[in-house]
Formats: C-alpha cells, structure tokens, sequence
C-alpha cells in the first residue's frame, strides 16, 4: 500500500471516529407524558377510565420532559417546534406546539385506535433538532348497561320483591338523552317517569317456585336510536 493510500484511509477512520463520537454526545431522548380523555359518559360514582366507542371524540395531548443534563425533569419548550399527528397510520394533522388533537374514532367497538405523535425536539448537547416519535393504542369499548340489585340474593320469595337500578356506561352523549325501557320475559313494563333507573319488582302469587323471571333493560341515545345497549337480570322465586 503507497504511503498516499495510507494516508487516506487514516484521514477516512479519523473521520469516522469522530462522526461516531458526535453522534455518542447526543442526549438521551426526552420522555412523553401522554393523556387521552374520551366524549362518552359514565355513572358519577364511576373512578374508572372512560373509553372511547365507535363514533366518539377523543382528545389525546402529551408533554415532553427531558430526562438529561440541564434538562431533567423539565417540561420542554415546543413553542417553535414542529409536532405531526397520526392516526391508524394516516396523517392528520401538523403544527407548531401542538400538542393536543381532538378527533373522532371510526374503529369498530371492542377494537383500538392507534395513534402516533411526531414532535420536533432540539437537543443542546448535539447541537440539532430530531424527531423523536411516540405511539399510544387507545382501547374502544361498546355502549352498556349494568343491572344491579338492592338486596343480597337474586332469588326472591313469593308474595315479597326487591328493586333493581341500571347504570349506563360510555354512551356518546350526556346522562340526560338516554332511555330506559324495562321488560319482563319479554313483555315491557311501564316506565316510572320520576325515576325511570329503578325498577321495583314484586312476585306475586301467580308464581311458582322455582320459575325463573328475566329482566331486561335497554337504554338507548334518544338522539340515536342505533346507539343502545341492553342488560338481562335473571330473578328466581323461591
């Protein structure tokens, strides 16, 4: 090998080391602190997450906290950074410090949507922004409605009764435009306008012991009848 040839192959492998070494000093990539929060409606006494179903807005938002140097545990600076929202793969939207997307999930219930978060991050230490990428699955639920009882047992002695209360659960609407309809074995029972979430039930002498009585209830979004849901509760006389 010429001593030119040695040469350039040492100038190569100096350069090399050094790009290496450069590129070594970059800081560690800062941390997300993502949040979503979903339109439909739960039970106040509820402390569960709320999820999303099909059709619902969801609202997704983050932070980024920096995780080295000077940077530690700060909430970092996007106002002249760039940040891209995806959804299911499919660009949706991009901004300087955007960090919140509000958007309507077309997934099927009882599926998820993905949704990807580009954000632009300028790192001291290397000296030139990057975008460090984060991606979050968001599970969908379905409309529905739990039937519960007051008392302790669901069989019920002839010629005594108990009350049942349903709960309806991610709706995408507000408590007050959904309905409720009773029924027993089939045949509907008149609502109680001033309380048309319980429902008192009294076995009468008609009854043998041993029967079992079903009782279903369905709340639909008087806005949407599409959007219902239905639970059975099964009482037997005893």
């Amino acid at each position: 090998m010429s001593r030119l040839l040695k040469i350039l192959v040492l100038f190569v492998l100096v350069i090399a080391i050094e790009t290496i070494g450069a590129r070594g000093a970059k800081a560690a990539s800062p941390q997300f602190l993502v949040s979503w929060k979903a339109n439909t409606s739960a039970p106040v006494q509820y402390l569960g997450k709320i999820f999303p179903v099909t059709g619902s807005t969801v609202t997704t938002s983050f932070e980024l906290m920096g995780i080295s140097g000077s940077q530690t545990g700060k909430i970092l600076d996007l106002s002249n950074n760039d940040v891209r929202w995806y959804v299911n793969g499919k660009f949706i939207s991009q901004g300087k410090n955007m960090k919140s997307l509000a958007f309507v999930t077309n997934d099927d219930n009882d599926t998820e949507t993905n949704v990807k978060i580009s954000a632009e991050y300028a790192d001291p230490d290397a000296g030139y922004s990057y975008f460090v990428d984060k991606y979050i699955t968001i599970p969908l639920s379905h409309p529905q409605v739990v039937v519960n009882q007051s008392g302790i047992s669901s069989a019920v002695a002839i010629g005594s009764g108990t009350r049942l209360f349903a709960l309806p659960y991610f709706f995408n609407t507000l408590f007050k435009n959904l309905s409720i309809q009773w029924s027993a074995n089939g045949q509907n029972i008149p609502t109680d306008l001033k309380d048309p979430w319980n429902l008192d039930v009294n076995i009468g002498s008609n009854y043998v012991s041993g029967v079992q009585v079903r009782i279903s209830a369905i709340v639909q979004n008087i806005f949407d009848s599409t959007m219902q849901a239905q639970k059975d509760f099964i009482i037997t006389v005893k």
